[in-house]
């Protein structure tokens, strides 16, 4: 809880507007339990108001500080982070799951040189199956 006489320029307090911290431009003080205090809200407006006793249990000073900061764990920030990286990584590494995984690929999918469908470069290392000849069949 903050006294009216309290308010002093360039303090953040809370209660003047709802749910905004607003910066005291000056005060004028009108007696005992009163006070006119002109502030600036988030938006730049210039506005005043007159503050009696009765609203002291509603006033507070805001705390300094900033909306965001880096004050978490750095463990969890880099777990975070090595998970969003995994994610976007099939748009740089198209074969990352191969990479990643306990599968031994065969050579044949992993040594392309194209990634979509194969080129001339690729066409020998690239098993064909070997169909039966014609005269192996009974007519």
């Amino acid at each position: 809880m903050l006294k009216i006489e309290d308010i002093r320029k360039d303090a953040a307090l809370h209660g003047i507007e709802p749910g905004q911290v607003v910066r005291v431009v000056t005060t004028e003080p009108l007696g005992p339990d009163a006070v006119t205090v002109y502030y600036k809200t988030a938006d730049g407006r210039v506005q005043e108001r007159m503050l009696f006793g009765s609203d002291e249990p509603h006033l507070s000073l805001a705390e300094g500080g900033r909306p965001w900061a880096f004050d978490a764990p750095g463990a969890e920030f880099k777990l975070g982070v090595e998970a969003y990286r995994i994610n976007l990584a099939y748009l740089f590494d198209p074969m990352m799951a191969v990479h990643t995984s306990n599968v031994d690929p065969l050579s044949q999918f992993t040594n392309r040189c194209c990634t979509g469908n194969p080129c001339a470069s690729c066409w020998p290392t690239i098993p064909v199956p070997v169909k039966p000849p014609l005269s192996s069949f009974k007519a």
